[in-house]
C-alpha cells in the first residue's frame, strides 16, 4: 500500500514538473512583428502617384502563418504566406493623389499585418504612419503660336486692293487643357474663337486683310497674333506669335521682283544684239567705200591727165581711212556703253 502511494505520488511529481516546463516554454514562445511603410516622396500634385513600400519582418521567436497585410488607404490586401523568426518580407502598392487629397493638404496612410501563430491564435502588428503633402499643381500653361502669310499671287509684293490671307496655329505644350481659347490678330483687331485646346494637341484660325492706299504708302505690314485661354482653375493665359513683315508696293511690276530681273536682262540683251548689228553695218559700209574708192579713182585716170588722176585717187583713199576709223570708233563706243547697261 505505501509502495504504491509512493509511486502515485512521484507520477504526481513528475506530471507537475513537465507541466511547469511546459508553462515555461509557453511563456518564452513570443510572436512580435515590425511592420515599416515609406513613400517614395513627400509632395504630390492631383494626379500624382505615390510608391508605398512595406517591409514586414518576423521579430518574434515563434512562425507566424497566413501572413496578410492592409493599408488604410484600401488599396492592397496581399496574401504574404509564412513568415518565420528572422524573416521579412516586402511589398510595393501605388496611390493616385486626387483632388479630395489636394483639398485635405495632406494624404496619410499605414499598414497592418496579420498572421497566425502556432495553436491557432491571432496576432498582428500595424506599420508607422506616412504622411506625404497634396498640393495644387502649378500649372505650367505654355503653348507655341506661330504665324504664317499665304504668299502674294503676284510675287514677293502685295498691293493696294489685294486680299492677304494668314493663320495663326497654335500647339498646347504645357500640362493643362486651355479653355475658351482666343486669337485676336493686330491688322484686322479681329477675334477668332477656337474651344478648347487640350494637352499636346493642335488648334488653329485663318484670317485675311485687304490692302489699302494708306498701307501702301508705307511700304510693309507687320502682323502679330495674341492668343488667350482660360485654365481649369478659372485663371486666364496668354501668348504671342510671331510679328510677319508683309512687303508692299504701289507698282504692279515691281510685284514680281524675279520676272522683272528677268524681263530687263531680256530687253538688254535684244538692245545689245541691235546696237552690234548697226554697227557690223556701218562697219561693212566702210569697208565697201574703201575697197571702191582706188577702182573709181583708176576710172578717173583713164579719162583725164596723169596730174589729175593722181589728185583725186588721194582724194578718195584718204576720205575712205577716215570714214574706218570714225565708224570704228563707233562700233567701240556702242559695244562698252551695252556691256555697262548689262552690268547695272
Amino acid at each position: 500500500m505505501k509502495s504504491s502511494m509512493k509511486t502515485i505520488s512521484l507520477v504526481l511529481i513528475l506530471i507537475l514538473g513537465a507541466l511547469f516546463t511546459l508553462g515555461l516554454t509557453a511563456s518564452a514562445a513570443t510572436p512580435g512583428l515590425s511592420v515599416v511603410l515609406s513613400a517614395d516622396g513627400s509632395e504630390y500634385a492631383e494626379g500624382d502617384t505615390v510608391t508605398y513600400e512595406c517591409t514586414i519582418m518576423n521579430t518574434g521567436d515563434v512562425t507566424i502563418s497566413e501572413l496578410t497585410a492592409f493599408d488604410t488607404l484600401g488599396i492592397s490586401s496581399p496574401s504574404l504566406g509564412t513568415l518565420y523568426p528572422g524573416e521579412s518580407t516586402s511589398y510595393v502598392f501605388n496611390y493616385t493623389v486626387t483632388g479630395s487629397d489636394v483639398s485635405a493638404g495632406s494624404v496619410y496612410c499605414s499598414v497592418s499585418a496579420r498572421g497566425m501563430v502556432p495553436g491557432g491564435a491571432t496576432y498582428s502588428d500595424s506599420s508607422n504612419m506616412v504622411s506625404v503633402s497634396a498640393v495644387s499643381q502649378q500649372p505650367e500653361a505654355s503653348c507655341d503660336v506661330e504665324m504664317t502669310v499665304t504668299p502674294s499671287s503676284n510675287g514677293s509684293y502685295f498691293t493696294a486692293g489685294e486680299t492677304i490671307r494668314y493663320s495663326v496655329n497654335i500647339q498646347n505644350t504645357g500640362n493643362v487643357d486651355l479653355n475658351n481659347a482666343t486669337v485676336k490678330d493686330s491688322l484686322n483687331n479681329q477675334t477668332g474663337d477656337i474651344g478648347v485646346i487640350s494637352m499636346g494637341d493642335y488648334g488653329n484660325y485663318g484670317f485675311t486683310y485687304t490692302v489699302t492706299e494708306s498701307d501702301v504708302e508705307n511700304e510693309t505690314l507687320q502682323c502679330f497674333c495674341v492668343f488667350n485661354a482660360f485654365l481649369p482653375n478659372g485663371s486666364e493665359y496668354g501668348a504671342m506669335s510671331n510679328t510677319v513683315v508683309i512687303p508692299l508696293s504701289s507698282d504692279s511690276a515691281k510685284t514680281d521682283p524675279i520676272a522683272n530681273a528677268t524681263e530687263a536682262k531680256q530687253d538688254a540683251t535684244a538692245e545689245a544684239s541691235s546696237a552690234a548689228a548697226t554697227a557690223a553695218t556701218s562697219a561693212s559700209t566702210a569697208t565697201t567705200a574703201a575697197t571702191t574708192a582706188p577702182t573709181s579713182a583708176k576710172s578717173q585716170a583713164s579719162n583725164g591727165s596723169s596730174g589729175s588722176s593722181g589728185n583725186f585717187w588721194n582724194t578718195y583713199l584718204i576720205i575712205a581711212i577716215i570714214a574706218v576709223v570714225v565708224l570704228t570708233g563707233i562700233t567701240v563706243l556702242v559695244v562698252v556703253l551695252v556691256k555697262k547697261r548689262k552690268k547695272k
